[in-house]
């Protein structure tokens, strides 16, 4: 394994342990199934085990590595079918909370999450990975809370709780950041405009372009190649005739 970068001073160092890990996890350097040993990491970023080991709690907690009895701190399994699957499932919990939304929210609930996405700029230009995807979170949650779906709100919490690897993987790369941010703000232009259908089918283009990025994300760091998807794993035709519209 290759040293990791030298920690910024700028940072606390349990969170550049995290993101550096988190980094390797989701770009494939760190393969599916490897140990961790805490001894050998705080050796690669030159830091004692304790952020180490605070790393690899909210690593386990986020769901990017498990805890195994006798084997110790490994990388968590992911198949792109089981991306896909959950992200679709995501998808359309926050296409119908955007149709609602649209047809509910107020003055003061489009301002709550204008100030979820300037957040989430705000994150980008720190380049905080780990509050990017939280933000990301957030916007989809609050839009979710405000239609008052309480089960809703318990599925989508545990979508998020179980696979925010998946998530992650979509957001690994700095440019898909800011292209996250800005599909986003079209779902809010929806909503703002009591725009209920096309609030819908933004939130649903934005659910496919995850999903594009994810498995992308993954076959990229299975084949080392350039990360172009399978045709089986595109939208198909009846979903981009879903899906079309000002939201691309």
């Amino acid at each position: 394994m290759e040293p990791f970068s030298e920690i910024p001073k700028q940072k606390p160092v349990v969170q550049i342990v995290y993101e550096q890990l988190l980094n390797a996890i989701v770009t494939g350097k760190l393969a599916e199934g490897e140990r961790l040993l805490e001894a050998n990491l705080a050796k690669l970023f030159g830091v004692s085990r304790q952020p180490i080991r605070e790393a690899l709690r909210m690593l386990v907690t986020d769901g990017f590595v498990e805890l195994i009895p006798y084997r110790g701190v490994i990388v968590s399994t992911i198949t792109p079918q089981e991306a896909k699957d959950t992200l679709e499932l995501k998808g359309m919990v926050e296409g119908y909370a955007a149709w609602k939304g649209a047809q509910m929210f107020g003055p003061d609930m489009i301002a709550e999450l204008e100030t979820v996405l300037k957040q989430m700029e705000a994150h980008i230009r720190e380049a905080e990975s780990r509050e990017i995807i939280q933000d990301n979170y957030s916007f989809h949650m609050k839009i979710i809370s405000g239609i008052g779906n309480e089960k809703m709100i318990k599925y989508y919490q545990g979508l998020f709780n179980s696979h925010q690897r998946y998530y992650a993987i979509g957001l690994s790369e700095q440019p898909g950041w800011q292209t996250s941010v800005n599909e986003h703000r079209l779902i809010l232009e929806k909503i703002r405009s009591r725009d209920a259908m096309e609030a819908f089918t933004c939130a649903r283009q934005h659910a496919s372009n995850t999903i594009g990025r994810v498995l992308a994300a993954l076959e990229k760091r299975k084949k080392g190649m350039d990360g172009s998807l399978a045709a089986n794993d595109r939208p198909s035709d009846d979903e981009n005739k879903i899906i079309k519209s000002d939201c691309t």
